[in-house]
């Protein structure tokens, strides 16, 4: 009786755990496996790229069965709104494995408009997952100046004379002056004698404006203003056309502009003209004394003057400068046009 009695009592445990495992299992079919969706997007992420050229930012996203819908939102005024796809902002999805991609938003030309906070989000289940903020800075090297070709001032000794300079910026920018002196611009120093004004036109415009005082003749030269980069840039500054400055000794301040000749060019067409001059009288006279001598010489006529000797070097020397002699030594033209002529 024992014995059985103790085998009831074991075959009693044994279908206390068959309950029990039955129960479980019925509890685990219709149960999914356990899996969750995610997103990487590391802490503090920041990408950086200029105005006009390519940028990319990315996030990893891992999901269970079917693909969640991938979204892009901007911070805009502390609310995140969805990105809008436009010509030059496009999203792109690829496959990592079956369970798995990355989600690209590529910027073909981003612009200042296009720095921010971005994130990106999936809907699983009802529900969204937000990865952290990707910082984009977008940043611009470009300034553009405002100066008219060709334009210059003249002004009085002693006298103020103000130049200016219109500006287009995208960043922050302090403008500046500098003074050409041979093929480097020299900052200006002395704020004493001169003054620097800034006017800010509008959004991203503005114009400098230069004031020298109680000018001399030394502050005659070219000018030109100029702006320092940010250290991003390739360059350090970007600088406009030179200005010109044209100090007299008398007169009133002027300025001139299009096609008005600067002093400089104007003193070098008189110089040109006189050189011309003299050239065509030169070479008229030589060609007349040529066909005169030829002349004379077809009807026998010529007899070459008689001049006083001239004693020369034995060594060699060219005809040239047998002639150039003669006629120093004479003083007169018309004995060097006949020597020249004596000697054809």
């Amino acid at each position: 009786m024992k014995t059985m009695d103790a085998y009831k009592s074991n075959e009693g445990g044994k279908g206390l755990v068959g309950i029990l495992l039955l129960l479980f299992a019925k509890q685990l079919q219709g149960q999914h496996p356990i899996c969750d969706d995610y997103i990487r997007v590391s802490r503090n992420t920041v990408v950086q790229a200029f105005v006009m050229e390519k940028l990319t930012i990315n996030c990893t996203v891992g999901f269970c069965t079917d693909l969640p819908q991938v979204s892009w939102f901007k911070l805009n005024k502390g609310i995140f709104n969805p990105v809008t796809k436009t010509p030059h902002i496009q999203a792109q999805w690829n496959y990592l494995t079956s369970n798995s991609g990355i989600s690209f938003l590529h910027f073909t030309n981003p612009s200042l408009d296009d720095a921010g906070l971005y994130r990106c989000s999936v809907n699983a289940d009802q529900s969204m997952i937000i990865s952290y903020s990707i910082t984009v800075i977008v940043n611009d090297c470009q300034a553009e100046f405002s100066v008219s070709d060709g334009c210059w001032w003249r002004a009085p000794i002693s006298a103020s004379v103000t130049v200016s300079c219109g500006v287009r910026f995208r960043f922050a920018l302090i403008v500046s002056w500098c003074r050409e002196d041979w093929d480097t611009c020299l900052p200006l120093k002395g704020p004493s004698r001169h003054t620097l004004t800034w006017n800010h036109t509008g959004p991203g415009t503005g114009v400098s404006y230069l004031t020298l005082h109680n000018i001399t003749l030394s502050d005659s030269g070219y000018y030109r203003c100029f702006v320092c980069l940010p250290d991003y840039c390739d360059v350090d500054t970007r600088s406009s056309q030179p200005m010109g400055l044209h100090v007299t000794r008398s007169g009133e301040v002027m300025e001139h502009c299009g096609e008005d000749e600067h002093p400089v060019c104007d003193m070098l067409s008189v110089i040109v003209d006189i050189t011309r001059i003299i050239l065509f009288v030169v070479a008229t006279l030589v060609v007349m004394t040529l066909t005169l001598c030829w002349v004379l010489k077809a009807r026998g006529k010529w007899s070459p003057p008689v001049w006083n000797a001239l004693e020369l070097p034995e060594w060699s020397l060219s005809k040239t400068y047998h002639l150039t002699l003669r006629w120093v030594q004479r003083k007169t033209l018309m004995r060097f046009m006949m020597t020249v002529c004596d000697s054809v």
